[in-house]
């Protein structure tokens, strides 16, 4: 039925959305609505500039599907597939060698609007500047700028696909002679009359330059100095050059030789040239490119990192400054660093942090970095070469035996050494974050006991801050990481009352436990001595019996003010922990006299015997008498059985 019901309202809202979406053109027909009749701010909006065609001839539906019942107006097919539906003519460049980065993954908006735009080719942007907007300007704004740019990127490259690198419209050294003619003599006097007519790349940059003839900002001298001939040799109009490239650096370039020294592989083999170019670089020493792929290339940088939340990165290695920290050619240290590794570390990071301190961590006092710290990157933060408990365990072994214990401090029982260490240098012993005077070190977590120290009435140790006195930093056998039994805490300072209650008979059961936590708070608290709640509502916490007829009876006042005026609250020689023998503290209030001897028929009690008949704690009249009573004594008949006793 609920079934039948859905369907129903279905076709209902069918119905409906086909009456809104149609108007009577001819008798028994109706005429499809256009979206702009609706929404008019839209057509205005979408009108402007450059129109994309299926927009210009009111054709929504061309892209879009017609309703979008549920949740909006949705695309007939996912970009680019919803493009090449008419832009047919495109789907053949995605074949190409080289694709543009937006065109291969498909992003078609990444550059263009969907509806209209300012700009020809519906482009988001005029010019450079939306190729400024993934490619960085610099590269095209140097002192000297070749002179194409002045009409547009496009004039050289394509914007989807190439079969040439870089998207070129044609190979780049046709491409080049398309507008420099080699026959030409300025070409020829520019070049020091040499037949140069292939790789233009060689020597200069295609974009910008800070030197004259859009020269590479890093030149090789004799180029400079129009030396070609010192490698190079016309040969029948051909620019040959006198042997194999590496072979002819070793003319100029004698290798470095020493005792200890280590040498680069591709140096020791004199294979200059798979690091160095030629002629001329954008890159300082002339490398072939930027020095992090040039290492990368015979250096396979495998990632560490599973994932990118918490690996790490060495920042010259994320850079691919590799020369930062090494050699190209070769060192005395290994692997070919540019100083020994216990001074390199500090070079950039400052020694006087890092284990130059007063209270140093004895790896990072020694420079001994690498035996904590990967030295490119790492699966965890901060270059560590395993999470930080595992490390720090590895050189201290007694206190992992710390975690089975029963009560594990939280930054302890996660791992997380740095809570309460540094790892290099600290201002106080044991390399702590702060000092434990005062609670310092504690309160940098725990800020809300900072206000509860300066109260009045708080404990000494914790007003003091001496948080250790009780508590043990990693881990206890105990709750709340005590030390000891809380009891024999408690008792370390408090030997008097320890004292007294190895000397009672009768000890209050939570101090027979050793557990002080019972009734007083171990920070301190508004109640006198500390104690949880006042009394008697601490007391009737645990003895809810004691208040039975307090509320439809009498309370014996004694018991409603004061616990204590009777009791004691840790032991006695006496049962139920009272202060004196029964009577007698009866007897504090209740002296024998005229009126005690009339209530009780002139019948003198026994000292003790005062429990026979009265509650201490109250009853269901003033009397406190027990509710239950033998019947004569119920009736006040008190002679059938004391005769013999009264007035004694």
């Amino acid at each position: 039925m609920k079934a039948k019901s859905k369907r129903i309202i279905l076709v209902l809202i069918l119905l409906a959305l086909a009456a809104g979406c149609g108007t009577t053109a001819q008798p028994g027909k109706k005429a499809r609505k256009h979206c702009f009749d609706c929404h008019p701010e839209l057509a205005v909006k979408y009108k402007q500039g450059v129109v994309h065609a299926p927009v210009a001839q009111d054709d929504c539906r061309a892209c879009h599907q017609p309703h979008g019942m549920i949740g909006g107006l949705y695309l007939r097919q996912d970009p680019p597939r919803q493009c090449f539906e008419c832009h047919q003519n495109k789907i053949a460049e995605i074949s190409k060698k080289f694709i543009h980065e937006p065109v291969a993954k498909g992003k078609c908006t990444t550059c263009h609007e969907v509806h209209n735009s300012p700009n020809a080719r519906l482009l988001k942007g005029n010019g450079f500047e939306l190729c400024y907007q993934c490619h960085e300007r610099s590269g095209f704004e140097r002192k000297v700028v070749h002179a194409p740019l002045a009409n547009g990127c496009f004039v050289c490259h394509t914007s989807h696909a190439s079969d040439n690198q870089a998207l070129l419209k044609d190979e780049h050294v046709a491409l080049c002679v398309s507008c420099h003619d080699p026959a030409k003599e300025t070409f020829k006097t520019a070049h020091f009359n040499f037949p140069v007519t292939s790789e233009c790349g060689l020597c200069h940059t295609p974009h910008s330059s800070d030197s004259k003839g859009l020269l590479k900002a890093f030149v090789h001298s004799p180029v400079v100095a129009g030396q070609c001939g010192s490698c190079h040799q016309s040969d029948a109009g051909v620019m040959k050059a006198k042997g194999a490239a590496d072979s002819l650096c070793s003319a100029c370039h004698t290798q470095a030789v020493g005792p200890g020294l280590l040498l680069h592989a591709p140096y020791a083999e004199g294979a200059c040239s798979s690091c160095h170019a030629v002629h001329a670089s954008d890159q300082p020493a002339m490398l072939n490119s930027y020095q992090g792929v040039v290492c990368s290339a015979c250096h396979e940088q495998t990632k560490r990192a599973d994932d990118d939340k918490n690996s790490s990165a060495h920042l010259p290695f994320k850079k691919g400054e590799c020369l930062s920290c090494h050699f190209g050619h070769g060192s005395i240290t290994k692997p070919l660093l540019i100083a020994p590794g216990k001074t390199l570390c500090v070079e950039c990071h400052d020694r006087k942090l890092y284990g130059g301190g007063k209270n140093a961590h004895q790896p990072a006092a020694a420079g001994e970095c690498l035996g904590c710290h990967f030295p490119h990157e790492a699966k965890e933060k901060g270059l560590l070469r395993v999470k930080e408990e595992p490390l720090c365990f590895t050189c201290h072994a007694p206190v992992a035996e710390e975690k089975g214990m029963f009560s594990l401090h939280r930054p302890f029982n996660e791992g997380k050494c740095t809570g309460c260490h540094t790892p290099h240098q600290a201002e106080g012993g044991s390399l702590l974050k702060a000092p434990q005077e005062n609670g310092r070190l504690c309160l940098l977590c725990h800020k809300e006991k900072e206000a509860e120290m300066a109260e009045e009435k708080r404990h000494a140790p914790f007003a003091e801050g001496g948080c250790v006195e009780c508590h043990a930093p990693h881990a206890g056998d105990f709750p709340l990481n005590f030390k000891q039994k809380n009891g024999e805490l408690c008792l370390k300072c408090h030997d008097a009352i320890g004292a007294k209650i190895a000397a009672d008979k009768v000890r209050h059961a939570p101090v027979a436990a050793l557990d002080c936590t019972a009734c007083h708070q171990g920070h301190g608290s508004v109640n006198q001595a500390n104690l949880g709640k006042k009394v008697p509502l601490l007391c009737l916490s645990c003895h809810k019996q004691v208040a039975q007829y307090w509320e439809d009876g009498v309370a014996h006042e004694p018991a409603r003010q004061d616990c204590g005026k009777c009791h004691d609250p840790h032991g006695s020689q006496f049962s139920f922990l009272l202060v004196k023998e029964g009577g007698k503290v009866c007897g504090s209030c209740h002296q024998v006299n005229e009126t005690f001897m009339a209530a009780h028929q002139n019948i003198k009690p026994a000292a003790d015997s005062c429990l026979n008949c009265h509650d201490p704690h109250g009853g269901l009249d003033k009397a406190l008498l027990f509710p239950e009573a033998h019947t004569p004594f119920k009736e006040g008949k008190c002679t059938p059985c004391h005769s013999g006793r009264a007035g004694k």
